[in-house]
């Protein structure tokens, strides 16, 4: 697998607790939960307004992140469902809650993607040769549903050459710590990608399906970077649904496609 370096830019940790980096020309950012004001069992970077955490706390994380670089507020925000149902983005998209999709692209310099996480897989896409590319929510249901091919395939029905595409597989639950059940094992084995997804104690690597998924769809396997941080090892940096046992904040995502 190729590094950050390799693209030009470094993906590295931001001073202000979040991570951010480049794919060419597209901005992302990924924001834990450090710096906000949110009461536990939000606290305290909450960035979600659908986990009952005050409103009033939500709007000032999101001034804060955006503080600190991450665009929350001329962000379109995607609504998700656990599918892999993709939108498109034009220069009419409005800032707020956006498209009824775990997927979100766009062709529009300057336009932000946002969604949140809580070990979901974020996937970031853009080509190298246009200015395409967003950003995908891959829970275990969207990783088996196709979210990752879903994205792909739209993006180059876009007309981008496959060769040209980069992904950056973002912080999300590790196969250290994501043990699932018999119907998840069934799911993922259907998908055909070959060995070494789930382990012996039934762990599944959701990193690996959806780097192979990616390659799968036609991206080259040197362009797809899997940052390896994991939500649920690090509670000092990230909220995670499954060490919380589902009462917890949520991590941001973004993704925005600088002009020329």
């Amino acid at each position: 697998m190729t590094s950050a370096r390799d693209w030009g830019r470094p993906w590295g940790p931001d001073p202000a607790g979040g991570w951010s980096g480049w794919l060419g020309r597209a901005h992302l950012w990924f924001t834990g939960r450090v710096g906000g004001v949110s009461a536990p069992p939000f606290a305290t970077l909450n960035l979600s307004r659908h986990v009952r955490d005050l409103p009033a706390a939500v709007a000032e994380n999101r001034r804060r992140a955006a503080s600190r670089g991450a665009p929350t507020a001329d962000a379109v925000w995607g609504r998700l469902i656990h599918g892999a149902n993709v939108a498109w983005l034009g220069p009419d998209a409005a800032t707020g809650p956006g498209p009824v999709a775990d997927g979100l692209l766009t062709a529009e310099p300057g336009l932000t993607i946002a969604m949140t996480f809580a070990d979901c897989v974020p996937i970031w896409l853009a080509s190298r040769v246009a200015p395409v590319g967003g950003l995908l929510h891959a829970g275990w249901r969207g990783t088996v549903r196709g979210m990752a091919r879903a994205g792909v395939e739209a993006v180059l029905a876009r007309g981008v050459p496959p060769e040209s595409v980069d992904a950056v597989i973002g912080p999300s639950i590790g196969p250290c710590c994501y043990e699932v059940g018999p119907e998840v094992v069934d799911a993922v084995a259907s998908l055909d990608l070959g060995p070494g997804l789930v382990d012996a104690r039934r762990h599944l690597d959701l990193w690996e399906t959806n780097r192979r998924l990616l390659h799968r769809a036609g991206v080259p396997e040197e362009r797809i970077l899997v940052t390896g941080l994991c939500t649920a090892c690090h509670p000092e940096w990230f909220f995670s649904h499954r060490r919380e046992g589902g009462r917890t904040g949520r991590n941001g995502g973004f993704f925005r496609m600088d002009p020329a």
